[in-house]
């Protein structure tokens, strides 16, 4: 019994077998260039990832902030006080405890994320675009080696950074 592949023709399969492994090559460079924020094991955590590649970013986040706020009701705690802090618009907090994070760790992404969801969830969008490109620059920086210190831009909050 021969299968539907055996009815084209013999460049035709070659074709597809090219474009699949083509497929796989793309889908594999770009599932190891994402961080590990973006897999989430939930449905919302699927749905987010789903519309972060379709560049829906503003339902992304949305997902991404319904799994965040399950997680907390189901468990009680993420072990991020910061982030609990944002999911239940306790600003104040969450700025505090990413600021403590970057007085010991100035190059600590997560705080820098922190306080740019903060920025934007209040209204101050120049900061928290400052912010994210800061925190861009940041982990681009730190997955390269060797790290060099940060360009003379102002008004990133850090100085010594990975």
């Amino acid at each position: 019994m021969k299968g539907p592949l055996h009815r084209l023709p013999r460049h035709w399969v070659i074709l597809l077998a090219c474009l699949c492994v083509l497929v796989w090559i793309f889908a594999r460079q770009r599932y190891q260039q994402m961080d590990e924020r973006f897999f989430q094991p939930s449905e919302h955590g699927a749905a987010g990832l789903v519309f972060y590649l379709l560049g829906d970013y503003s339902r992304a986040a949305k997902a991404y902030r319904a799994h965040y706020a399950a997680e907390i009701r189901d468990a009680g705690t993420t072990g991020d006080v910061a982030l609990e802090s944002l999911l239940v618009g306790d600003h104040t907090t969450a700025a505090a405890v990413a600021r403590a994070r970057l007085g010991r760790n100035p190059g600590d992404v997560d705080a820098l994320l922190t306080l740019g969801e903060v920025a934007y969830e209040t209204g101050a969008f120049d900061q928290a675009l400052r912010l994210s490109e800061g925190t861009l620059f940041l982990s681009l920086l730190c997955a390269s080696a060797p790290p060099s210190p940060l360009p003379e831009r102002e008004p990133l909050p850090v100085r010594s950074v990975c």
